[in-house]
This record gives structure tokens, sequence and C-alpha cells, in this order.
């Protein structure tokens, strides 16, 4: 682009969601870096320090109680399953952001599969799980994707090969 042209509406919204992907990518990274880091047995100690007040408060918050034995029923194996997880996902997230931000025409559509897989996976949980978070992630997926194919669609000669 040159200097003299202003990026259209557009184009910001596309850098504007795939800044936020990169940034999730990157705490994605961080969490899993944590769950790689720490043994399981010191989260459950963790969630019994942060919740032990709550709980003396009141013993039947179904939220934080929930959460409590969900962290003390996590084992090893699930623990660096998740950690894996947390990496690929990120990385790739943090992969994918630079090579649409430096405009790799290649990385238009392979982003789109990608995030149209991570959709498909997405909701398919929440059919089961019916997690709003699921939901709303899968929304927001699905406006990154229009945004992605909107800067993809410019004339080839913009982007870069």
């Amino acid at each position: 682009m040159e200097p003299s042209e202003s990026p259209t509406l557009y184009h910001r919204f596309f850098l504007f969601s795939i800044a936020l992907k990169g940034i999730d990518g990157v705490l994605e990274c961080m969490g899993a870096a944590l769950l790689f880091l720490i043994p399981t047995a010191q989260w459950g100690q963790f969630v019994d320090v942060l919740f032990r007040h709550e709980l003396w408060e009141d013993p039947s918050d179904v939220l934080v109680k929930g959460l409590v034995d969900f962290v003390h029923g996590v084992s090893p194996n699930i623990q660096l399953l998740a950690a894996l997880y947390l990496a690929a996902h990120g990385l790739l997230k943090v992969y994918f952001v630079w090579q649409l931000y430096h405009e790799r025409r290649w990385a238009f559509p392979v982003a789109i599969v990608f995030l149209f897989l991570f959709v498909a996976a997405q909701l398919y949980r929440y059919a089961h799980t019916h997690q709003l978070f699921l939901l709303t992630a899968s929304i927001l997926d699905l406006i990154v994707v229009f945004f992605i194919w909107r800067e993809w669609q410019r004339a080839p000669g913009e982007l870069s090969r």
C-alpha cells in the first residue's frame, strides 16, 4: 500500500482481527508453558488457596465448588494433553497471523481452512456441551474469516506472493 493511500475500513478490521488472534495465540502459548511447568498437584493447591475464603463463606457455591473439583480431577496425562493442544493451537495462530500480516498470498486460503476446521470442532463440542463460550468463539472466528477473505479478494497484485 502506498503511503498516500488510506487503508479501508475492512483492512483496518482485518488488521484488528488478526492482531486479536495473535494476542490470543501468545496467551495460549503462555498457558501451555504454565501447564508444562507447574505440576498437577500444585494447580490443586493454588485453587484451594485462591477459593478458600469463598468456600468458607458459601460452601454450596456451585461454580467455585465445580471449579475446585474439576482442577483436583485433572490427571497429569490430561494436563499434558491440554498443554500440547494449547501450544500447537497458539503457535499455529501466531504463525498464521505473522504470514497474514506480511500479506503472504498462500496464507489467506490456508488460514481460512484452518479457522473453518476450528469452528467445526468448536460447534461439535458446543452441540454436546452447550457451552455458550464455544458458540461465541465460533461466531468471532467466522467474523475473522470474513475479514481474511475480504483482504484476500483484493487485487492479486496488491498482495505479495
